[in-house]
């Protein structure tokens, strides 16, 4: 009974191991399909979305000293909705390079207009009278 279940086990296992290595390989897509991205030089523009359609947000950040690019305040969120943010080592750069790219993800909801303003901030400092901002207007249309 034991040389049965082994036989029967053994490839069962290897085919786990296949399937776990074949799994942990793939990796999500950096920029889901059908998003929009923008950058630095569409700030100051309106975005067209459609409803559940990602946007992402690209500015260099250093987070080594501290600053980042977060929300002033929060925009409609029943037309765009905050889902997050990451850094990214820029393409090319060094593995100490203390620029990043910050990545803010938003999702557009429902039909409608939302301003949305970032400011680029050392969280728990004051607030400078003039920080560095990024705005935008997300016009979001039905699917």
């Amino acid at each position: 009974m034991q040389i049965a279940f082994h036989r029967l086990a053994r490839p069962s296992v290897l085919l786990l191991a296949v399937l776990a290595t074949t799994i942990s390989c793939q990796s999500p897509p950096a920029v889901p399909e059908g998003s929009v991205t923008i950058g630095p030089g569409d700030s100051g523009s309106t975005v067209r979305l459609t409803t559940g359609q990602d946007l992402l947000v690209e500015l260099l950040a250093n987070p080594t000293m501290g600053y980042r690019w977060e929300l002033r305040t929060l925009p409609d969120q029943a037309v765009i909705l905050p889902d997050g943010d990451r850094l990214i080592a820029r393409p090319g750069a060094a593995p100490s390079e203390e620029v990043r790219t910050q990545q803010l993800r938003f999702v557009a909801q429902a039909p409608g207009r939302a301003l949305v303003v970032l400011e680029y901030v050392q969280p728990g400092q004051p607030v400078p009278s003039e920080p560095a901002s990024f705005t935008f207007v997300a016009e979001v249309t039905a699917k």
